[in-house]
């Protein structure tokens, strides 16, 4: 076999492989805006054809599985929708055989199998996601809400932990938990008003963010006296007490801020309740009523403020 032939024969199939590499590029491209248009039926047509040109070409696998995904029914037991959720499946894991780490193919695969009924299987992915990719918070926090939908408490709290533990100087870690606290059937409110705290400690130097979270914790510490009917009074005023301290805090670091001063009244108000000098009631219902006209004042002044700013800008 001559030199010449074997050049020409070479030079022939890298041709092929690239017209194959052209194809599929198309097809994928042509998948890709029929699914952006949520023509998805059209777009898995397009996505089987750019596979048929390039089997290796994993993101039409999973933009392929990511359509049968989204067309699938939960609930609904017909065989074109148990199809949709097979097909998504092996879309899934023709991703996973050629990249094994695949963050988004792993999260859809436990997405789906929590959808199917399947715990067992969707635990089994949520998991590997965070095995495969430890330095990952949002693996944390979806095991955390797969556990919290099936009322696995202490196992989302873990995640949670295990999440702070990944980076104990991220604020964000605390934030996270102590809204899943606050958020629970029956609330936690002292847990929800300790991560809190401890994101409010690491935010000294964000003076926008620290603002920020002190009223959080003045909403935590009003929502205890709000939602909680027996508790006693000292334990009342003990919520109170905090709520006050964190308002006082984010209005000093800007009087300007509305939400504070507005839930500063509402303390006054759950104070009201419990005195029994009606002068002292009045004395405490008259300042919630300052800080509800003060609040309106400084969103007037806001709204103002935004559509002057809108105007200039024209």
């Amino acid at each position: 076999m001559s030199k010449r032939f074997l050049g020409v024969t070479l030079i022939l199939l890298v041709g092929l492989a690239g017209c194959k590499t052209l194809t599929s590029r198309y097809y994928f491209d042509k998948g890709n805006q029929l699914f952006k248009d949520n023509k998805y039926e059209k777009a898995i047509a397009m996505y089987d054809r750019a596979i048929e040109a390039d089997p290796g070409l994993t993101m039409a696998h999973f933009y392929r599985g990511s359509s049968y995904f989204t067309l699938y029914k939960p609930g609904i037991k017909d065989p074109k929708n148990d199809m949709r959720a097979e097909q998504a499946i092996v879309s899934f894991e023709k991703v996973l055989e050629i990249e094994p780490q695949n963050v988004n193919c792993l999260l859809s695969l436990a997405d789906l199998y929590d959808k199917l009924g399947n715990e067992e299987k969707a635990l089994v992915y949520y998991k590997k996601r965070i095995e495969n990719n430890p330095q990952d918070p949002a693996g944390y926090y979806k095991l955390a809400d797969f556990y919290s939908k099936h009322g696995k408490i202490d196992e989302a709290v873990k995640s949670y932990e295990q999440r702070i533990v990944l980076n104990p100087q991220d604020p964000e870690g605390y934030l996270y938990l102590a809204n899943f606290y606050g958020s629970l059937p029956i609330p936690q409110f002292d847990k929800s008003i300790e991560q809190h705290l401890k994101r409010a400690d690491l935010l000294k130097s964000d003076p926008a963010k620290l603002k920020e979270a002190y009223y959080s914790i003045a909403v935590v510490a009003w929502s205890k006296s709000y939602r909680t009917p027996d508790l006693t009074p000292q334990d009342r005023i003990n919520a109170l007490k905090i709520g006050y301290d964190a308002v006082d805090k984010a209005i000093a670091i800007d009087s300007e801020y509305p939400e504070p001063v507005i839930y500063k009244g509402l303390l006054l108000r759950e104070e009201a309740k419990i005195q029994t000098n009606d002068a002292k009631k009045k004395e405490f219902i008259a300042q919630a009523d300052q800080c509800r006209d003060k609040y309106q004042a400084l969103k007037k002044k806001q709204k103002e403020a935004a559509a002057a700013a809108a105007t200039s800008e024209e």
